[in-house]
């Protein structure tokens, strides 16, 4: 929690001194009690001693004073907001390297299933794509709330040879753009300007596109090999304010056979850190199907969230009035006076 005046809370001090005072008060009356050393005639003179009781009001009074401060000094904190909306891309490596069998019963296999299960537990009027890469990028499915239809897409994924990683990124973030070219919180910033801005190297800053909450899923286990560099893909959704969250996949002892020759194929780990942390998105790492179901079910909590600056002046203020009337209440009862 941090404070937007924190100079206020210079105003504790005099609220101490007050403590302190209260403190001293307390022990003289103590002292002064003492000189009835006859105890009929001191209950004669006070039959009914409220005892700690009648400390309670000035408690819960000095807690009012202290939430109040609080309050003056503006708290704020980070929250976890869920949108109502969200649009999420998936994609996916369908290069060769995904039909390794280091992955019970493939790469590509136990990719598809977890896929699929993880597009069936996202809220229904969440938004969700599909782009598949592989020597190109494909949308194949833009992004809807027809869920099914995405998890026919996923069922359906194919592997071929190359790995276009940056084209997909660049593939997604127009499907994201497409999808919210009718939404009234689109800011002015487009995804186009920021896509085109990183592929030219443009050192021009790009606010981010979008108010709703946008992100990119994205699954490989190798390196891009053909297209964009995911260098500049990663920075273009950067620049658009979409984050991409990296799943690296596979282990270091996955491999294919291609023209009879046996390839190793161990998955690039540093580069998918690289784009998750440009983009301001999650790396994750897989090196089996529970893995990955582990993987899709953080995704599945985290994604269509933003973490947004709450102050929570009123809540404290709330509660100094809430304390302050229930110590007025306290000294009525037990004292017969308001405090």
């Amino acid at each position: 929690m941090t404070f937007l005046a924190p100079a206020r809370l210079l105003l504790v001090v005099p609220l101490l001194l007050l403590v302190v005072l209260y403190t001293v008060m307390q022990r003289r009356r103590r002292r002064y009690a003492v000189r009835f050393t006859n105890l009929d005639l001191l209950d004669a003179v006070a039959p009914q001693r409220p005892g700690w009781r009648r400390h309670v009001a000035a408690g819960l009074a000095g807690l009012a004073a202290l939430a109040m401060v609080v309050g003056l000094a503006r708290p704020v904190a980070e929250m976890t907001v869920r949108s109502e909306t969200a649009v999420v891309m998936l994609a996916i490596d369908t290069s060769i390297s995904m039909e390794a069998t280091d992955v019970d019963p493939s790469r590509l296999e136990a990719a598809k299933t977890e896929a699929i299960a993880f597009v069936d537990e996202l809220p229904d009027d969440y938004e969700v794509g599909l782009v598949a890469f592989d020597g190109t990028a494909r949308v194949l499915s833009a992004a809807t709330t027809d869920h099914d239809q995405v998890m026919t897409a996923i069922a359906g994924l194919t592997t071929s040879r190359g790995t276009a990683g940056g084209d997909a990124i660049g593939a997604a973030l127009s499907a994201i753009e497409v999808a919210l070219a009718d939404d009234s919180t689109i800011v002015d910033a487009s995804l186009s300007a920021a896509a085109a801005s990183a592929a030219t190297n443009d050192d021009t800053t790009t606010e981010p596109g979008f108010e709703t909450t946008a992100t990119i899923v994205m699954l490989s286990d190798g390196t891009t090999t053909v297209g964009m560099p995911i260098e500049q893909a990663a920075e273009a959704a950067a620049a658009a304010g979409v984050p991409v969250s990296t799943i690296t996949y596979g282990s270091a002892e996955g491999s294919v056979t291609v023209e009879n020759q046996t390839i190793a194929v161990p998955p690039d780990t540093e580069t998918m850190a690289m784009v998750a942390e440009t983009t301001g998105g999650t790396a994750f790492v897989a090196a089996s199907a529970d893995e990955l179901r582990a993987v899709y079910d953080d995704i599945e909590a985290k994604v269509g969230t933003t973490t947004e600056e709450r102050e929570l002046t009123l809540g404290f203020v709330s509660a100094g009035l809430g304390a302050l009337m229930a110590a007025a209440a306290a000294a009525f009862v037990w004292t017969a006076r308001f405090l």
